[in-house]
């Protein structure tokens, strides 16, 4: 069977060089399914990349211009990339097309009725009615109305990553029977196999786009309080984007600017994997999650978290592994943080125990799942 892939970035190396959570997912899954299947990834051209490539068993198309990956703006570039892809897939004629987010979505919505392929839409997250509260005017007014848009246009079928997002599905609308779920996953044995970072003080390591959304000014109020119980914490934050000035200058007011190490946009995904496992504590505070796959990564090293109790972080975690806060409480997030830096038995015991749970979602299992799904739809 071909199958064929629509998203924004892929992987440039057979290492599987990630750098989200969605392209985490596309790529797991797009090799998993090529185990039995003819798989194609459209994606952005990046800097030396080819137009053609074979990145493991995937074979990989790369049109339009060359644009280096970027976590936000980058409008034109990205009208430049969706009409290439769409003259591209239209020359194509695959069994099922894969859109993975909301770039391959737009492309998918511009196809004609009369181009009939079963298509599949993987759904992240619903935000009718937040993208401007979360992207910003411009970009959130497009997003605004392509979404409406998506969800209106009837598809062979949804897969969400979790069953929150199902619910958010079905209220606007889409048949039940129309939405399958099948988590994120992650490599359990990648995550085993990860050397730790060594840190010389008690650490929190927080991941994420440094967008207003993710909530990272309440993890540096709480580092004032937590601070006052563990004099030596520091804080590492991987990430980059629009808000990291304000954040800097943020820590600088509140005077932990010397506790803060900004690592900025890290490509290596082992060097983040082996952050999180060397960590003390992990921390997520966001508001809004699509599944907060990072906070699983951490689950799968054996590193406890404080997480903000989000319907995702809560439906992954079940609860094991770490500490949940209440969105925007700050003193709770530097109660919880102060509670684990301080207690190396709760920590190895809650370590632990995510270290459990985390084995659920496995990629491999994941991928047959999808394995299965693809067979019945064909």
């Amino acid at each position: 069977m071909k199958i064929l892939f629509l998203t924004e970035f892929y992987p440039t190396t057979t290492e599987g060089d990630v750098r989200g959570g969605v392209e985490l997912r596309t790529y797991m899954v797009s090799q998993g399914l090529a185990e039995r299947h003819q798989v194609t990834v459209v994606a952005e051209r990046e800097p030396e990349t080819e137009f053609d490539s074979q990145i493991r068993k995937v074979h990989v198309v790369r049109p339009g211009p060359v644009s280096r990956y970027r976590q936000s703006g980058g409008l034109m570039n990205r009208l430049r990339y969706l009409l290439a892809a769409r003259k591209y897939v239209l020359a194509q004629t695959p069994d099922i097309l894969f859109a993975e987010n909301f770039g391959g979505y737009t492309i998918a919505l511009t196809l004609p009725k009369s181009w009939r392929v079963k298509t599949i839409l993987t759904y992240h997250d619903v935000w009718i009615g937040e993208w401007v509260k979360n992207v910003g005017l411009v970009m959130g007014l497009i997003g605004e109305v392509v979404e409406r848009m998506v969800l209106r246009r009837e598809w062979k079928h949804y897969v969400a990553n979790s069953e929150i997002t199902k619910k958010e599905l079905i209220s606007h609308n889409i048949a039940e029977k129309n939405i399958s779920v099948v988590h994120n996953g992650i490599d359990i044995e990648a995550c085993a196999q990860i050397v730790p970072e060594k840190f010389d003080h008690p650490t929190i390591v927080s991941v994420g786009r440094l967008v207003k959304y993710k909530r990272l000014e309440n993890l540096l109020r709480a580092l004032v309080e937590v601070r006052q119980s563990v004099p030596e914490v520091r804080l590492v934050v991987i990430g980059s984007g629009p808000e990291e000035k304000r954040l800097k200058a943020l820590a600088d007011q509140l005077g932990v600017a010397r506790q803060v190490e900004w690592r900025g946009f890290v490509t290596d995904y082992q060097s983040v994997l082996a952050a999180i496992k060397g960590a003390t504590v992990f921390s997520l505070p966001s508001a809004v999650e699509g599944f907060g796959i990072v906070t699983l990564e951490a689950m799968a090293c054996g590193t406890p978290y404080v997480s903000s109790d989000i319907p995702p972080t809560r439906e992954v975690s079940q609860g094991q592994g770490g500490i949940l806060f209440p969105v925007g409480q700050v003193t709770a997030l530097a109660d919880g943080l102060t509670e684990l830096l301080k207690n190396p038995a709760k920590r190895q015991q809650m370590g632990q125990s995510g270290k459990q749970r985390a084995q659920a979602y496995d990629w491999r299992a994941l991928s047959r799942q999808l394995t299965s799904l693809v067979d019945s739809l064909a």
